[in-house]
């Protein structure tokens, strides 16, 4: 495989990526930002100054919203990128006992991600509210340190365990 097109602009480690949609990606860097692309043209479109480093990135088709988690918190944040570029377009939710490491956007929904973090724990939340709807202690006594949809139903998860974990979601809203 040869790189198609080189994205420039980031000042330290791009820790996360994710695709919004066939034209247009998401970077997230320890360099305390969130920037979108245009997968085309290589041009940056979008940049958002996070307080800390981005360990990770997730995206709704669309561009609707973004969720990114990092720098050591234990929250997982959100940002409407379509209300511009201040601090003032986010929201946090928080619940994790240990830093948060990975988040993903549930296919088909605008509302529902779930979260995975050190504290061995996945939490499914809804960005309408400030609770979680669900938490799994998905990793005993280890740190969860991956989580993926299939479709809205599924999840699987990775920890230090060295083991994964599937769950069944039960419809929740």
């Amino acid at each position: 495989l040869g790189a198609e097109v080189k994205l420039e602009g980031h000042k330290d480690s791009v820790q996360a990526v994710a695709w919004e949609s066939a034209g247009s990606v998401w970077t997230g860097s320890f360099d305390h930002t969130l920037k979108c692309w245009d997968a085309e043209s290589a041009q940056l479109r979008q940049s958002f100054d996070t307080p800390k480093a981005v360990m990770s990135v997730a995206v709704i088709a669309g561009g609707s919203r973004v969720a990114w988690c990092g720098g050591g918190d234990r929250m997982v944040h959100m940002w409407d990128p379509r209300e511009g570029q201040t601090t003032g377009a986010t929201t946090s939710l928080g619940s994790h006992t240990e830093m948060v490491v990975c988040v993903r956007w549930c296919p088909g929904s605008d509302h529902q991600l779930v979260s995975a973090s050190y504290d061995g724990t996945l939490k499914l939340w809804d960005n309408r509210g400030k609770l979680p709807l669900h938490t799994v202690k998905a990793h005993e006594k280890e740190k969860a340190m991956g989580v993926d949809f299939h479709g809205p139903h599924r999840l699987v998860s990775g920890g230090t365990d060295g083991k994964l974990r599937m769950f069944k979601i039960e419809d929740t809203v």
